[in-house]
């Protein structure tokens, strides 16, 4: 069963927080779930969702887009072509409009702490490489996943790594600042 309050709201049967009136519950006996209304999609440099940008980052990572920082690939809506480079991929991820670099993404986010990334945040080595923060492996460990558009010889990639210590795609965890775009919602 899907959630469809319009149609129900005006029997007045009482709606739960989870969206779901008390017919519709007893109804399905329990074994149902909540789909939750699809947000609009972003528009070009507008403000986009967290679920988007992570859909809009696979794309990338299950096409495989090859590294080249001479190279353009479109998004997954063809609003745009992307360069084919660490912060080409986060720019397209956030739907910018353009191509920024590790060194002005800054113009475009905010630095947060490590410890408040949440998916669709990034780590960015300003001058040297940035990637895109998909969640949390232990939060109190410092383990996270990320997606990156990494270099000639990896293309794209998902890894795992520490925000604290190590390497993050090759660089020293310790020069990677967090960063959260502006207009992320």
């Amino acid at each position: 069963l899907m959630r469809n309050a319009t149609a129900l709201d005006w029997t007045g049967d009482p709606v739960d927080t989870s969206g779901w009136t008390q017919t519709m519950l007893s109804a399905s006996g329990g074994n149902c779930a909540y789909v939750p209304d699809v947000p609009p999609a972003s528009t070009l440099g507008g403000p986009v969702s967290r679920s988007e940008v992570l859909v809009r980052a696979k794309d990338w990572y299950v096409r495989d887009v090859p590294y080249g920082s001479d190279l353009y690939a479109w998004d997954l809506t063809h609003s745009k072509d992307y360069r084919e480079d660490c912060s080409g991929f986060v720019s397209m991820a956030w739907h910018l409009t353009t191509s920024y670099t590790t060194a002005n993404l800054s113009q475009v986010s905010s630095t947060i702490s490590k410890s408040s990334l949440r998916p669709g945040d990034a780590l960015n080595y300003a001058g040297e490489h940035t990637v895109l923060f998909i969640g949390w492996k232990d939060q109190d460990a410092g383990t996270f996943s990320y997606y990156s558009e990494s270099n000639p010889g990896v293309d794209m990639e998902y890894g795992t790594a520490n925000v604290y210590s190590g390497n993050i795609a090759g660089w020293p965890a310790a020069s990677y600042a967090a960063i959260r775009y502006d207009k992320i919602v």
